[in-house]
């Protein structure tokens, strides 16, 4: 083999000498995290939760109990509502529920335009379409984690209501989904700390 022709096969041998460690490494975090045994926190199994709208209406201002509140501001009214989407939640009579905000999109067309929308708020839950539900929303700037469990009486009913806040939506939207996140694995991917322990 010549020196040149070696040089050629050292350099196709290099990439799959160096992928290697990292194999390794993936190989021993999936392996970690297979044997933790956790599942991943707060989602809602629709194999058995079905979630759907059951309304849509348009405001210019929701309020929690606690007093803090969102607005939508008077140079946006002519383009932005508040979006306040009643959802539907059929389970198993019996089984407690719990719901994040940050798990709720609301997706949408406006005109020939798709949007989406997070959630920035929802409401405890409520066994009928028409009864009261107060609303829980960040108290800060930024990402809050908002979430909702059923109590004594909507953990027995099937049929369960929820509001969910949806800020900046146009009023005219048309065809509407409320989409529930679910995790792409069932494994968890272990984080470590700056000190490189495991939380």
């Amino acid at each position: 083999m010549s020196s040149r022709s070696r040089s050629k096969y050292l350099l196709l041998l290099a990439p799959i000498v160096v992928a290697l460690p990292a194999m390794v490494s993936c190989g021993t975090r999936a392996a970690q995290a297979l044997q933790s045994g956790r599942q991943c926190p707060v989602v809602t199994d629709l194999r058995r939760v079905s979630v759907e709208i059951a309304s849509i209406s348009f405001v210019d201002e929701v309020q929690c109990l606690d007093g803090n509140k969102m607005k939508v501001p008077a140079d946006k009214k002519d383009k932005f509502r508040i979006a306040l989407v009643t959802l539907r939640i059929t389970k198993p009579p019996g089984e407690k529920l719990t719901v994040a905000a940050a798990d709720l999109t609301l997706h949408y067309y406006h005109g020939d335009e798709t949007e989406a929308a997070p959630c920035e708020g929802i409401s405890v839950f409520g066994s009928s379409l028409d009864s009261d539900r107060p609303l829980k929303m960040p108290s800060h700037a930024g990402p809050g984690f908002v979430k909702q469990t059923t109590g004594t009486g909507s953990t027995q009913s099937g049929t369960v209501y929820l509001d969910a806040v949806f800020n900046y939506v146009e009023p005219n939207i048309t065809d509407t989904w409320i989409v529930v996140g679910q995790p792409s694995t069932s494994a968890p991917y272990r984080s470590k700390s700056p000190g490189g322990a495991s939380w």
